[in-house]
């Protein structure tokens, strides 16, 4: 067998960014990760590795996990805390184990600081705009999934934005399947896409490749438009 036959693969391999994908957390019967495949699908659909990010216990061991990647995509999931935007949880909260909260929030609070390309989704997104200061509208029942299934709607994106430019469309159509949403997106971010009623469904840091997305573009495979939110991160992190 002539092992040298696999180094281009390999060295192909190794040429793509690597694209950290954080997991799910849960105590049930057992503790266990979980993330769902849509996400390392899309991610290695749009030319990423991606690799997992577990919920690590010692949040000193985050800064060495993100020296292994290139980029970040930050999933949906659960509620965030309200406590730490100063809002009181609801009858609606419904909230992600507090391991998971907090790696999440070390996680992007050392992502925004080195400036790692992101593209956070659905709570990935509400996480970006918590960690930096801004805050959540607790509770919209309209674009809430319904029966198990994902409402859809259009948004409308800003023109010349950084997400205008990745998806390469003004207006979308996009699927919902949240009950949150942001409200104030944080220092350093801004609203970049909202749907008709005026809920924020997107936002971007300047000057650098952070996008926050409400709806669930790895949900959307064999969507061009959906997709190339997954192709420009990767774009991105391949970026000396």
């Amino acid at each position: 067998m002539n092992l040298d036959r696999g180094v281009p693969i390999l060295d192909s391999m190794a040429a793509r960014p690597r694209i950290g994908i954080n997991a799910d957390y849960r105590r049930e019967e057992r503790e266990r990760s979980l993330l769902a495949s849509a996400y390392y699908d899309a991610v290695s659909a749009g030319g990423g590795i991606p690799l997992i990010l577990p919920p690590l216990a010692d949040g000193d061991a985050i800064s060495g996990l993100l020296d292994s990647v290139d980029g970040v995509v930050l999933t949906g999931g659960g509620d965030y805390d309200p406590a730490w935007f100063g809002a009181e949880p609801d009858g609606a909260t419904r909230r992600m184990h507090p391991r998971r909260e907090r790696f999440d929030l070390r996680l992007v609070r050392q992502v925004v600081a080195r400036k790692i390309p992101t593209l956070g989704i659905c709570a990935g997104a509400q996480l970006l705009a918590i960690a930096s200061g801004g805050d959540l509208d607790l509770d919209i029942p309209d674009h809430e999934e319904r029966a198990g299934r994902p409402v859809y709607h259009e948004v409308e994106i800003e023109k010349g934005s950084r997400m205008e430019r990745a998806v390469g469309a003004r207006r979308i159509r996009v699927n919902s399947q949240h009950h949150q949403a942001i409200r104030r997106p944080g220092e350093g971010f801004r609203v970049v896409a909202r749907s008709a009623d005026g809920v924020a469904e997107g936002i971007e840091a300047s000057g650098h490749f952070l996008l926050g997305v409400q709806w669930h573009p790895e949900l959307l495979a064999g969507s061009d438009v959906h997709e190339r939110l997954f192709e420009a991160l990767v774009r991105a992190s391949g970026k000396e």
